[in-house]
This record gives structure tokens, sequence and C-alpha cells, in this order.
């Protein structure tokens, strides 16, 4: 950092031919408080950003809290800026070194940070690439959340609200609004449209979140726009959710349940529904209902145990016993793939079908029909430490669930159905408790007959 001749050599070493040197390159250069290390970042953003170890270097360089002396923008300003001014290289760079770049910057939460991606997002990337300005908006916003921000993750304090910057955010957002609602586009898109919308404000989109809540709209579209609802904070958010539930779908039904639980104020609406009969006793999975059952609030856990009973469902044995027979009858392992997509697929990854949740299925091929079929009616009876469920009351009031996918110093990771996974900050966490079930519910026989699980389990065996 004292040599202006070491620094005019290792700048120039950013085109050097060895991909290994450019890699070392990107790492010293976060050392270097000097303009061009930025513009060198950008450069070999726009070479290596697509090798995942280079994307690595650049980002911790990017990333390097200290690097911005006082009253002097960050690197990662520095590049943004440029790339601004500048947008002929911006499509050189892979979509994935920026969008892990505006999540860094959202977790920093720095103001002329903020401003300057807000600025990149809306300029310098094209109109005609919305979803790429949708998942940097995401990821933006997302980040900040995570840094504690509550409200107004597109903005920034002190900018005028009337501005062209954030004219063109709002046009970004009505256009994901229209998006999400356009019954002709592909559900890729519509889902990342509404995943966005999560991040503006409540008047103006949930109307748009509540017109994708009906069986005319595919599943995966259904699933977002819940876990979109749920992430408000706005009381009437269990109401809207709770008007279509009997023509939810099994899966579409346990994401709008997870959503009535994450919020304590939700959770008298959720009884109020199993009062009035909205909401059934056999839509409760025994999972959840254990979580009522213990939930914090006593008077709470007192309407639930008047409401639902004991933790358990029916007595297991007498399931299985009623069950068992079909094993013995004619089985289809094609029936069975059939069936293992429609009501295992959100859990279990097995033949190329599904989400990886619960256990990798080929390890289970051995057991018998009969060991298969207990385990699957009775999941509780022998549970692997790896795939028990954890109920996580966060600090903002939210609780969320899963089994725990990933931890580091400063976070976990949950993981539930449909392969969804939230990210918690520790320091967000106020409490976690195991709830010592398996993350498989009971209950499966209430949507599957004797016939299909036979031939689930004829297909879980087939080689």
């Amino acid at each position: 950092t004292d040599s202006p001749q070491l620094r005019d050599r290792l700048v120039a070493m950013a085109d050097d031919e060895s991909a290994r040197v450019r890699m070392q390159v990107a790492y010293t250069l976060g050392e270097l408080n000097d303009p061009r290390a930025a513009q060198a970042l950008a450069h070999l953003a726009a070479r290596d950003g697509g090798d995942v170890w280079c994307r690595t270097a650049i980002l911790s360089s990017l990333g390097d809290i200290g690097a911005a002396e006082p009253g002097k923008p960050s690197k990662a300003q520095v590049m943004l800026t440029t790339l601004t001014r500048d947008t002929s290289r911006v499509a050189e760079i892979p979509s994935e070194l920026l969008a892990q770049l505006v999540v860094l910057i959202g977790t920093r939460n720095r103001t002329d940070e903020v401003k300057s991606a807000l600025e990149f997002i809306t300029t310098a990337i094209p109109a005609g690439q919305g979803e790429r300005q949708w998942s940097m908006l995401r990821g933006l916003a997302d980040g900040r959340r995570r840094a504690g921000e509550k409200s107004g993750f597109l903005t920034v304090p002190g900018d005028n609200p009337g501005g062209a910057s954030a004219a063109r955010v709002r046009e970004i957002l009505d256009g994901a609004a229209a998006a999400a609602k356009d019954e002709n586009a592909d559900n890729a898109r519509r889902v990342a449209a509404i995943g966005l919308l999560g991040y503006d404000s409540f008047d103006k989109v949930h109307a748009s979140l509540v017109a994708t809540l009906n069986p005319r709209q595919p599943q995966p579209v259904q699933l977002a726009a819940v876990r979109t609802l749920s992430a408000y904070g706005d009381p009437s958010v269990a109401g809207l959710l709770l008007a279509p539930w009997k023509t939810y779908t099994p899966p579409v039904r346990r994401e709008a349940l997870e959503a009535l639980l994450s919020r304590a104020d939700r959770v008298p609406q959720l009884l109020n529904a199993l009062e009035d009969g909205t909401v059934r006793r056999g839509d409760i999975e025994v999972d959840r209902r254990a979580q009522l059952l213990q939930h914090r609030d006593a008077a709470i856990q007192e309407r639930a145990k008047k409401l639902l009973g004991s933790a358990t469902s029916e007595d297991r044995g007498k399931v299985i016993a009623k069950y068992r027979p079909a094993l013995d009858g004619p089985v289809s392992a094609e029936r069975g793939k059939e069936a293992f997509k429609k009501h295992c697929a959100t859990c279990h990854r097995f033949q190329g079908e599904g989400t990886e949740v619960g256990p990798e299925l080929r390890t289970v091929q051995e057991r018998t029909a009969d060991q298969l079929l207990e385990q699957i009616l009775d999941p509780g009876r022998e549970v692997n430490p790896a795939y028990i469920n954890y109920t996580v009351a966060l600090t903002d009031g939210r609780i969320l669930t899963g089994i725990i996918a990933g931890e580091s110093a400063t976070s976990i990771t949950l993981k539930r159905a449909e392969g969804v996974t939230d990210t918690i900050l520790r320091a967000q966490i106020d409490e976690m408790i195991s709830t010592g079930l398996s993350i498989m519910p009971e209950g499966l026989e209430k949507d599957v007959s004797p016939d299909h699980l036979a031939d689930i389990i004829a297909y879980i065996r087939t080689r």
C-alpha cells in the first residue's frame, strides 16, 4: 500500500494469462485502497466471474468492510458507479456474481452503497431484462431485511421519493405486479415477479397476490403468493389466507398453515377458523398440532387443547393394520410413480423427481415393503436426528420451522417442504426448540388410499 510501483504492477496483472494468477490478484486487490482496484475487479468480473473460485475472490475483495476509508466510497460502490457510467461491460458479468454482490451490499446496508446499487439496477440493466432486475432488487432488499431494516427496502433514506431513481424502481415493481397476474406468462417468470412484490408496500400489491390464490392458478404461483403474503406483518394477512382455504391443494394448504403459524397475532384467527369449521382438525398435521399445543402463550395452548385434543392422531397401529393387506394385492410401480409425484415429491427426491428435503430414498430400497409401510405411516417411531423439525422464534415476532440444513458461526438455515429455505442470523433468534418430531408428518392416510400407498412402496423398491 506504500508503493505506487507495486500498485501499478498489481493492477496490470488483472490481465495476466494465468487464471491462478488472476484469482490471486482478485484476492490481493481487496487490500488495496486505490480506486483502480475496483475498476480492476470489474474487469476481472467480466473476464472470470463465471468461474466459482474467481467469483469468490472478487466478492471477498468487494465485500471487505475495511476497504473504504472514512468519507471515501467502498470498492463495491466504485465498481457499480463505474459500470453504471459505462454499461458496455455489464452483459459480460454473470448474473450470479451481481446477485451475490447486491445481497452483500444489502446486508451491510450502507446508504451510499445502497444508492449506488439501486442506480446500477435501474440504469445499467436494460429494461428488457426484467427478470435480472427483479432478481437483483430482491437480493438487495433481502440483504437489507437481514440487516434489520423494517420497511422501505427499495428506497434510500433521505433520497427524493419523487426522483428519477425512485420512479424507475416504481416502474419495475409495477411491471412485476402485472407479470404476476399474467396467466399467459410461464410459471418461473410469475414466481420471480411475485417474490419481488414482497418488498413493495402492502397496499400496492395485496390485490395482485390475492388474485393468484385460486385453484385456476398453477401450484407454484399459489405457493409463491402465500410465501410473499406471509412476509408482511399487516393484520389482514391471516384473513386473506384463510378466505380461500377450502380450495387449497395439500401443498398450498401446508404453506398457508406455515404462514398462519409464523406470527403470533395470526394464531387466534386460525383457531377461530377451526371453531367455525373453515379449517378442519384433519387439516392440521401432527407437527403443527404439537406446535399449537406447546405454544408459549398459555391462552393459545388452552384453546388448542379444546379444539385439537391430543397431539397424536388415531392409533398408528390400527392405521398400519388397515393398510397392510394392500401390500399383498396387485401393485404397480408405474402407478406408484404418479402417486409419488403427487403426494411425496414435495419433500423427497427419487429417480429425478421431487425436492430433496427428506432422506435420499435410495438408502431404503433394501427394506421390506412392510418396513416401509410402518415408517411411512408412523414416521415418529424412528426419527433420524438430521430430519427433526425445529421451531425458531425470531426477535421480530416471526416463527419459522424446518430441519436444520446448514449452520455457520453467525447463522442457521432451515429447510422445509418444497425445498424452501430460510437463513436466519443468530442475533435474530429469540428462542429455538426441537419439536422432537420428524419433518414427515403423520396422517398420510388422509390423502392416500391403501392401494395407492402400496403402489408408492413398489415404486420406491424398484431399481
